[in-house]
């Protein structure tokens, strides 16, 4: 799918190279996000206008508890889908690698064709639905309209935290209500010794909405609780659904491997549960983890020199060497942004694409 681009109000939305706010403008995406709003504020109003009536119990945990919840998941769902996944922007190169075992077999770095060659990190895989190179993608998402990547997996997970537990809480609600509901046609029928009719017939208009709340509640229950078991194990160990499928076969490499400093790949170490922070990256470790160097003034394609070509296509099935990746601290001089990016304008480059609203930005 091609990578779409919108300028509103001189702001370029989109997935290219060339935007400036990260947007989908897939439609079943832009459907699936639209569904998934409503649901949220047509419980709200549900709620609001015949589950908290009749209770004082009920309108506590509508404004103590629903409301709080609802306004996290709608914001968990606002970052998920406008933050950027982990693309890996134009004019990427690799980190300095050492090989620990000596090869004959010279290769080249690992390239997407669909990406005009650019440079693809170990860890990324190229997404069709949003046209880029995902770094740790772990699938598409119609729900949130956008993929899954090491840059929202963070605002995925609490989403679908805070919708189960909205779920949970308008379930909570319905009891309230029915309870509620023949507890005072009992308690009328003992004082007049004769059948309630009145609280049902009162009732009846809301009957409808109330049953589809309770079956879109129940349905998005048993949905959001599949998922985020599924997502929990992704939490505990920081692999995501491709690294644990070809874990599972075998066919890993070590790019997998855990790394030195403990860090949770998708919630991060502060802020783990708030939907109004970022995943926060260790010290000298966010390059480490995306796999590439990247500096804003190189605007094309990153082309490695001849003597560089101790560079090794990191392959899943090639378990005989093993790539130990340093730090910026540890790099050698040789190997610096800089004298990389001296060398490479005196050699021929591949030409950067262009958009069509203009010359090529990387912002």
């Amino acid at each position: 799918m091609p990578r779409h681009e919108i300028s509103v109000c001189g702001k370029r939305y989109g997935t290219s190279f060339t935007a400036q706010r990260w947007c989908s403008w897939n439609i079943g995406g832009l459907l699936g996000i639209l569904v998934s709003v409503s649901i949220h504020i047509y419980s709200v109003l549900v709620s609001f206008f015949y589950l908290i009536s009749q209770s004082a119990v009920a309108m506590a945990c509508f404004w103590i508890l629903y409301c709080p919840t609802t306004l996290l998941a709608l914001v968990s769902l606002y970052q998920a889908t406008t933050t950027d996944p982990g693309a890996v922007p134009l004019g990427a190169r690799p980190l300095t690698t050492v090989r620990s075992v000596d090869s004959t077999t010279k290769r080249t770095i690992r390239r997407c064709p669909k990406c005009h060659d650019n440079f693809k990190p170990s860890r990324a895989h190229h997404d069709s639905q949003t046209g880029r190179c995902i770094v740790k993608l772990d699938h598409y998402c119609p729900w949130i309209n956008n993929a899954v990547g090491i840059g929202n997996h963070k605002f995925f997970v609490l989403f679908l935290l805070y919708t189960a537990l909205c779920c949970i809480q308008v379930l909570l609600l319905l009891g309230l209500q029915f309870y509620g509901a023949a507890w005072l046609c009992s308690e009328e029928e003992e004082r007049s010794s004769t059948p309630c009719h009145d609280n049902t017939s009162s009732s009846l208009h809301s009957h409808p909405l109330l049953l589809i709340l309770a079956g879109i509640s129940c349905l998005f229950l048993i949905f959001t609780t599949a998922m985020g078991y599924e997502q929990w194990e992704a939490v505990q160990t920081g692999y995501n659904k491709i690294a644990r499928m070809q874990m599972k076969v075998g066919q890993h490499g070590t790019e997998w491997h855990r790394h030195e400093v403990p860090f949770n790949e998708v919630l991060g170490n502060t802020n783990r549960w708030s939907p109004f922070h970022a995943l926060q990256f260790p010290t000298g470790l966010r390059p480490v983890v995306l796999g590439y160097e990247w500096d804003p003034a190189m605007q094309q394609v990153y082309v490695e020199d001849d003597d560089n070509n101790e560079l090794e296509r990191p392959s899943a099935l090639n378990d005989d060497v093993e790539m130990q990746t340093l730090t910026p601290n540890h790099r050698s001089p040789s190997s610096s942004p800089h004298s990389s990016s001296e060398r490479s304008h005196s050699r021929n480059r591949r030409k950067a694409p262009t958009s069509r609203s203009g010359s090529l930005e990387i912002v």
